[in-house]
């Protein structure tokens, strides 16, 4: 039987250095989802309502609020092509504007189509989104993508500047994608939003979230001694596991109690680059009968 746990009840996390406290109760009050209990997206992160609601989806264009790196940044601009509602594309897009790189996206996949078009095939084969486009330089992949972009933008901040730091890095980013994308997304997601309640597999469903509880353990141990994944200050080790805990955490499924999970989370969705890429409504994917 699938639940609405999550954080508990009015946990109040303060920020370092602000005067704010996130409070999560309203992101898991539990209300109805095609005979499941569905918790409700995040209402306010520090004053904000959330979550961000998808346009018509025209291409938007920004300039990251955080900083540029240079002169060659500011006279340059990314292209990304892919859904604002794609969890691939969203870990590219918070990367990109946590990193500050003028970035423009480019609707693509789902109901927007062009995936077979032939200039795209020539981009990405594999006729999946994201893709990157720097000044000629065509990269699919989105681990792959954030990488590059904290290596040729990012050095010393978003990306250590110490080996084996980048290696730890390194070992957290894969460890996000092959121990929580497939329960979470895959399994989760898809099952709860993307398929009808009468072809629904809850057996697998309860299986899945169990999983991610146990996976999630022992990122909570290891966040019992840092704020974030990579030690004080948000890293691209943050994003594989930090762009899924938005999805995690507002699905109707059973969550154990992770404390420093739950801390972690709100202190991502305490970033703006989070709020606008990563906390985006995601009622539009529900397929009827969900």
């Amino acid at each position: 039987m699938l639940g609405g746990k999550g954080v508990n009840v009015r946990q109040r996390v303060s920020l370092p250095g602000a005067n704010c406290v996130v409070t999560l109760n309203e992101a898991n009050r539990p209300t109805s989802l095609g005979g499941q209990q569905q918790s409700k997206p995040l209402s306010r992160i520090a004053g904000r309502k959330q979550p961000k609601a998808v346009g018509a989806g025209a291409p938007d264009s920004t300039v990251s609020p955080l900083r540029r790196n240079s002169r060659k940044e500011r006279n340059m601009t990314l292209k990304i092509w892919g859904r604002a509602t794609s969890v691939n594309v969203q870990k590219v897009m918070w990367a990109v504007d946590e990193i500050g790189v003028m970035r423009h996206r480019i609707d693509a996949g789902g109901a927007f189509g062009g995936l077979d078009a032939e200039d795209f095939i020539a981009m990405n084969p594999n006729r999946l989104v994201p893709v990157m486009d720097d000044g000629g330089f065509i990269l699919f992949e989105s681990n792959a993508i954030v990488r590059y972009l904290a290596s040729t933008y990012g050095r010393g901040g978003f990306r250590p500047t110490d080996r084996k730091e980048i290696a730890r890095a390194d070992q957290w980013m894969e460890w996000g994608q092959t121990s929580l994308y497939a329960d979470i997304i895959t399994t989760c997601f898809i099952g709860l939003i993307r398929t009808p309640a009468t072809d629904r597999d809850t057996k697998a469903i309860t299986a899945a979230s169990l999983r991610v509880g146990q996976k999630l353990a022992i990122l909570d141990t290891h966040l019992a001694t840092r704020k974030f994944v990579g030690g004080a200050t948000l890293t691209l080790a943050d994003v594989p596991a930090g762009v899924l805990m938005y999805r995690y955490f507002t699905l109707p499924i059973e969550r154990p109690r992770l404390p420093n999970v739950e801390a972690w989370y709100a202190r991502l969705a305490e970033r703006t680059p989070y709020q606008n890429n990563v906390m985006i409504d995601y009622a539009n994917l529900k397929v009827a009968g969900a």
